[in-house]
């Protein structure tokens, strides 16, 4: 326990700012009343116990109260308290100052481990304080109970120790007695139990006779088991160096069935080929015959050229006569025109030398007309034959438009060919594949057969072990191949 050297309380109570000095042993503190005495007390009870606890001893006006306690250790102790801090300061000589601060209504264990002044506790609902006493407090223990007095004095001697050891071994020697008599009484239940079990090494003895005779039962019996299974083995590979005997005598003339199969394979082969390429000869004669007959149908395709080019000639000289032949008319208009004026001028008969050379050239105007009326008559042949060569022209059109639909045909009996040939693959893949499929059948056919020998060998299931029979093998395999 330290003692105190000095407090100081600023805005506490009614203590603006004072400072009290303590010397070694007794101190008085003497006033009259409401001189601030009690609150001298209850300043260090806030600083050690925090208590009271509130703001309601604040000095009035002030907005902080602070209190001071220097003990003889050089620890100093500081409490402070605003309306919102509350907070607790250490200092310590030779070492940084520590400060705390939202700890509670509980005082820090640092602040208690710095001043050392524990209340005692006497029981769990009574503590007292050795330190410090109200100001109306009787002296120590006379206003307690003699119940609390006693528990105090023990705590203070260390009685109480003893009693608690009193206590604990009352306690375990109890326990002690009961689980003894609970031990003999199950001691006696067991002696009990056990009478049925005398004659247990008797029985034990024939046990281990028992189950030695079942140990060497087991051996005979594993014995036996690997004896049949050798048995079994040894029919097996007698049923499977026959089967491979017979095997033999089968392949013997494989090599020689190998040739004649690749031949025929070949000679296959070769005819398909022989058949493809017939069969395109067929189709190319076909093909040629159509060709031969557009070929004579266009054969007077050269005439009908110098045609085409006399029927230009024909046209343009149509062109000519048929201008001679507008000339032609005009001069019959003129003709008959002239009559009419040659009716008007009969009175000119008197001279006739005019008259004659205007018969002279009427004349040749009629044999000019003569000659255009018979060059419109060949003009009207050749017409004739220009609008016969124009026919054949479009004939000819119609030979193009077939020959392009011939060369339309024979690129589609190409990619027909090429189709062909690709159908003709995927059949011969199709029969290699059947082919392929026929042998693995017969080879399940044949690993049924031999699994079905195996199982009648054995006698028994490899699965459940239970006794395999005869029919429902037979059966059962027989449902798998209609499967």
């Amino acid at each position: 326990m330290n003692n105190i050297l000095s407090v100081r309380l600023e805005n506490f109570q009614s203590h603006l700012d004072s400072l009290i000095e303590f010397d070694k042993g007794l101190n008085v503190l003497v006033g009259q009343s409401d001189s601030g005495k009690t609150a001298i007390i209850r300043a260090i009870r806030w600083v050690l116990f925090n208590q009271p606890r509130g703001t309601d001893f604040i000095r009035v006006g002030a907005n902080f109260a602070r209190v001071t306690i220097v003990f003889e250790n050089n620890v100093t102790i500081i409490r402070e308290r605003t309306s919102s801090k509350n907070r607790y300061m250490i200092k310590e000589s030779e070492k940084e100052d520590l400060i705390l601060e939202g700890f509670g209504i509980h005082v820090p264990k640092e602040v208690v481990e710095a001043h050392g002044m524990l209340p005692l506790r006497v029981d769990r609902d009574h503590e007292l304080n050795l330190h410090l006493s109200q100001q109306l407090d009787g002296p120590f223990l006379l206003e307690q109970t003699g119940s609390i007095r006693a528990k105090t004095i023990g705590r203070i001697s260390g009685a109480h120790y003893l009693d608690m050891a009193i206590r604990d071994t009352s306690k375990d020697l109890s326990q002690l007695n009961q689980r003894l008599k609970h031990g003999e009484e199950e001691v006696e239940k067991l002696k009990e139990k056990l009478l049925p079990y005398e004659k247990l090494d008797e029985a034990k003895a024939k046990i281990d006779q028992t189950e030695s005779n079942i140990t060497s039962i087991k051996k005979n019996q594993q014995l036996l088991k690997s004896l049949k299974q050798i048995k079994r083995h040894k029919e097996q590979i007698t049923y499977e160096s026959t089967e491979m005997k017979q095997i033999l005598n089968t392949v013997q003339s494989l090599s020689i069935w190998e040739e004649k199969v690749d031949s025929i394979s070949h000679s296959l082969a070769r005819l398909r080929d022989l058949s493809r390429k017939r069969k395109y000869l067929q189709e190319m004669h076909e093909i040629k015959k159509v060709c031969v007959h557009w070929i004579q149908i266009t054969s007077s395709l050269g005439e009908m050229e110098t045609i085409y080019i006399n029927s230009k000639e024909s046209l343009a000289k149509h062109r000519y006569f048929s201008a001679k032949r507008t000339e032609y008319t005009k001069a019959i208009q003129e003709k008959s025109q002239l009559k009419n004026q040659l009716k008007r001028t009969d009175f000119l008969k008197e001279n006739p030398y005019q008259q004659i050379t205007h018969m002279m050239e009427i004349l040749g105007r009629w044999k000019q007309l003569s000659t255009l009326y018979k060059n419109e008559k060949k003009l009207n042949e050749t017409k004739t034959i220009w609008k016969q060569t124009l026919q054949q022209l479009r004939n000819a059109e119609a030979v193009e438009h077939y020959t392009k639909q011939i060369d339309y045909d024979l690129s589609k009996w190409r990619n027909y060919q090429l189709l062909k040939e690709k159908r003709d693959e995927l059949r011969q893949g199709l029969h290699v594949g059947t082919q392929f499929i026929k042998q693995q059948k017969s080879h399940l056919q044949i690993l049924e057969e031999t699994y079905e020998q195996i199982l009648l060998s054995k006698g028994h299931c490899p699965v459940c072990g239970g006794e395999i029979q005869t029919e429902k093998v037979e059966a059962l395999l027989s449902g798998k191949r209609g499967n």
